[in-house]
């Protein structure tokens, strides 16, 4: 598993790693003969204890990985084998053997005959729930963590989940962002200093690190750490041990990494400004959390939760309902600010709400009003969006800049007629750019346009 790792890390690939166990008796003379009848070359498998198995599936995509074990499970029943399997995908659920095979480990369900839910299946559960799934699962591994996701969307109360249900749970958990602070600063911040040890070090100052001994550090927006800190980071996670500015020797440090960023760390390492290896040091388990617009089955419960909250802080009693229309406008938003922006609206509205209901008035109507509904282009000569009339799309904007983006954004895809990779192109801006600006900006994404037909020609 781990040269295949190092393997897909050169390659760019994947490879999913399974997770058997059997239950009641299943003696090794009668699993090996069903594990080489169905698992040919390349595929591997071993041992990983007296009633469980490890499977390898090597170049070989979901099709086939779930072929093979329903071919696999189906073979074990009629062997009278009872099997429970889990499988988790590199890089998808980890960058390593150890990661790779607490994923799996994780997915096995409790009972003869089941297969686990792959870590990228669709299941019934909100996709929320399936992340907290997960988090609850590696809590107890002493892995890094990397939680990927967009601004507000919920990233450190993830962390602090994940520490509150860790062996680490009685020691301290602390958090920095390192984003903002200099590089001089955050040197400081994180390492320590000693006296002395630079202009204005009028006494020694234990780092970040060093107090948090014994428990978890969650380093925020980690893809904007300056080059020099992640050398200097990489090597305090490698040795677990520290150097405080100016100090005559190293320090032990004993601590768990949870970090959480809302940029494309790949994409940070192919312009160069990310380390590989800081990266792959801090990606033992990924966990990727979704944006608002895609959890709108939990926005009932938090706008519920931070109108209680928001009574609580300012002594008002009874707390004050959400009225049915305010709750129509907040599930037909798409909430850019997703998380951190619903607290903010619904903060505003119980300081505006002087009843006992919060009703449409209490909304910024600016940005929670719904954008008009677009009609689809059934010919290429519809444009989806109508070069006149931009104004129904440009919410109230104060930066001149951010309109005059805005407009320009609108005006290339109404010249492109919708099509978002040429209207990036005129705009000479990164199509994934392009995309998030839409979300950013609240621009209806357009629909995608049927290609045109070849001429016909004769015979």
């Amino acid at each position: 598993v781990e040269d295949e790792c190092v393997r897909a890390a050169k390659m760019g690939a994947s490879f999913a790693l399974a997770r058997v166990r059997f239950a009641g008796s299943a003696p090794w003379m009668k699993v090996l003969p069903v594990m080489a009848r169905v698992l040919t070359a390349p595929h591997v498998f071993a041992a990983y204890g007296p009633m469980d198995y490890e499977l390898l599936f090597l170049d070989a995509d979901n099709v086939e990985a779930d072929h093979l074990i329903q071919d696999l499970a189906q073979s074990c029943r009629a062997a009278g084998l009872d099997a429970s399997f889990g499988v988790a995908w590199y890089p998808k659920n980890g960058r390593n053997a150890d990661a790779l095979l607490a994923a799996a480990n994780a997915l096995l369900k409790v009972g003869p005959g089941k297969q686990a839910d792959r870590a990228d299946s669709t299941t019934e559960t909100a996709p929320m729930q399936r992340v907290r799934n997960l988090a609850t699962r590696v809590a107890a591994s002493p892995i890094n963590v990397l939680i990927l996701g967009e601004c507000g969307v919920g990233k450190d109360v993830l962390a602090q989940l994940i520490h509150r249900l860790s062996p680490r749970n009685g020691n301290p958990y602390v958090a920095f962002n390192c984003a903002a602070f200099s590089e001089g600063v955050l040197d400081s911040e994180l390492f320590g200093h000693y006296r002395g040890s630079f202009t204005g070090a009028t006494g020694a100052r234990t780092g970040l690190l060093e107090s948090a001994n014994g428990g978890t550090v969650f380093l925020d927006e980690i893809g904007d750490m300056p080059a020099s800190m992640q050398a200097k980071l990489l090597r305090a996670i490698e040795s677990r041990e520290i150097r405080p500015i100016g100090a005559p020797k190293t320090h032990s440090i004993n601590v768990r990494f949870i970090s959480a960023t809302n940029k494309n760390l790949d994409a940070e390492v192919e312009r160069g400004d990310f380390r590989r290896d800081l990266l792959d040091r801090l990606n033992t388990m990924t966990l990727v959390v979704p944006p608002l617009r895609e959890r709108t089955d939990e926005i009932p419960t938090l706008a519920e939760t931070f109108v209680a909250a928001a009574c609580r802080e300012i002594g008002r009693e009874p707390t004050i309902a959400i009225s049915a229309a305010v709750m129509d406008h907040l599930l037909a938003y798409r909430w850019p600010g997703n998380i951190r922006e619903l607290k903010n609206v619904v903060e505003r509205a119980v300081a505006l709400c002087d009843g006992s209901h919060i009703l449409p008035e209490h909304l910024p109507q600016e940005k929670m009003n719904a954008l008009p509904v677009l009609p689809s282009a059934p010919t290429r000569e519809m444009p989806v969006f109508p070069s006149n009339g931009l104004a129904q799309y440009l919410p109230a904007l104060t930066d001149p800049d951010k309109v005059e983006e805005r407009r320009r954004i609108i005006e290339a895809l109404s010249a492109c007629h919708g099509n978002q990779t040429r209207a990036a192109q005129m705009l000479q801006m990164p199509r994934r750019t392009f995309v998030s600006k839409l979300d950013y900006y609240n621009i209806p994404r357009p629909q995608k346009l049927p290609p045109s037909l070849p001429p016909k020609t004769s015979p």
